[in-house]
């Protein structure tokens, strides 16, 4: 009988059909549904085999459960974001429904149609087919995103935010480094293939080639500094990849850069990283003093190319920039212009996504999901709700503003640039 002539729903707009077998002894445990389609779809349960020994519960609360009537023949509609529970105390029955789930109005572009014996590899939050697991071109290249940077401008809140798709697999670490400081150096520069089993030990790569939806990335902050490293490794081994940018008042970024280096409350490994940077022992004033004179005798100006700004800061050898730690360059990481011009020439515009802290910063659960969204459509995947909205990895300063005459030459030095990087992005940024 077709779903159409019990409930005059047509079969295009079903979206999921499945038979669910439940043992005797066994318990679904008090829990809801989450992802895009939970809130855009109807589900449906229609008994095929039940019996008395069988307890299907539905609640708003884990306190507020009560029994309800699932008895073969009988179709139900279940709101499944709400808490449901099912237990079988049977000994001998197996629980079979017949479980879908279909749309109001939603356009299915693509539908499968399953084989006798077809095997399906599933999780809670996909559904693929075993037949497309060697096909090279139904599989998604891995990694699907990177987050350049720049440091303390909410790269960890953006990570996190991502990570937040049900279809985003987290790696093993947030912060990979592999095409700066963890490069393997071992492995031929053009060896491609081995470079990328040696990078993909940062991902659950198992996983990922058996369930063909799921995404994975990295957000490495440092990345967007040593571009003149970073791009020739990073389009050797993955020449795909959706990169996201993240900026910050150039003012605002350099003094949160410097808390954090002189903040002595961390885990051991950031203490340690802490220990190894020059700021520790000084004043920022004095940091952005001498940082600036630097810039300014190595003729370091708005009108210089970015090639200048590699040359003759990021390749100097007195002193050499440390690679290893990101205690270096308050001053000059903020001169955006320079990183992004030579990654957007690499790369082009369309696969860098360059926001700025003041996107998701202090915004409404709207505001910052139609955001996100955009984020996912970038880098691949569909709409789906995030839930946790809180800023990441953030850290309260205000009990030692920055001086005044600090911040006003700090404003004046990144004046120029930042009305080169405004037009090189052809807009103003005026939230960050």
């Amino acid at each position: 009988v077709s779903n159409e002539y019990v409930i005059g729903v047509d079969e295009s707009r079903v979206v999921r059909s499945l038979f669910a077998r439940m043992p005797p002894g066994a318990t679904i445990p008090v829990h809801h549904d989450t992802g895009y389609w939970v809130k855009h779809t109807h589900r449906c349960h229609l008994p095929i085999v039940t019996a008395e020994g069988v307890h299907f519960f539905v609640g708003p609360t884990n306190d507020k459960m009560s029994e309800y009537l699932f008895d073969e023949g009988r179709l139900v509609e279940l709101n499944n974001q709400a808490k449901h529970a099912v237990t079988n105390t049977t000994s001998d029955v197996y629980r079979i429904h017949l479980i879908f789930d279909y749309v109001d109005e939603h356009p299915i572009h693509t539908r499968h149609k399953l084989q006798k014996g077809e095997v399906l590899y599933q999780t809670r939050r996909s559904i693929d087919l075993a037949r497309e697991a060697s096909l090279m071109e139904a599989r998604r290249k891995h990694p699907s995103f990177i987050i350049l940077g720049a440091q303390k401008c909410g790269t960890t809140s953006m990570f996190e935010y991502i990570c937040q798709h049900p279809l985003v697999v987290r790696g093993k670490c947030r912060e990979t480094h592999y095409f700066d400081w963890r490069y393997n150096k071992i492995i031929a520069a053009n060896d491609k293939e081995g470079h990328y089993k040696s990078y993909m030990q940062f991902f659950h790569e198992k996983a990922l080639e058996k369930h063909l939806s799921l995404a994975t990335g990295e957000s490495t902050p440092s990345y967007l500094l040593h571009s003149d490293i970073v791009i020739p490794r990073m389009k050797n081994i993955c020449p795909w990849v959706r990169l996201i940018v993240m900026l910050r008042n150039p003012v605002e970024r350099a003094y949160s850069q410097y808390q954090m280096f002189v903040d002595p409350v961390g885990t051991p490994d950031q203490l340690k990283m802490r220990a190894l940077s020059k700021y520790k022992d000084s004043t920022f004033e004095k940091i952005v003093d001498e940082e600036i004179e630097e810039l300014e005798k190595l003729g370091i100006t708005s009108d210089s190319h970015y090639s200048e700004f590699i040359s003759r800061y990021l390749n100097k050898t007195d002193p050499p920039l440390p690679m290893g730690n990101g205690g270096h360059s308050i001053v000059a990481r903020g001169l955006y212009v320079f990183q992004l011009a030579h990654w957007l020439e690499e790369f082009g515009e369309s696969c860098i996504k360059v926001l700025s802290i003041g996107d998701i910063k202090n915004k409404t659960p709207m505001e910052l999901q139609q955001l996100m969204d955009e984020v996912f459509a970038h880098i691949g995947l569909p709409p789906s709700d995030i839930g946790d909205l809180a800023a990441k990895n953030t850290r309260n300063y205000s009990h030692q503003p920055m001086k005044e005459d600090t911040q006003s030459k700090l404003q004046r030095f990144y004046a120029p640039f930042n009305e080169k990087l405004f037009a090189l992005l052809n807009r103003t940024i005026t939230n960050w």
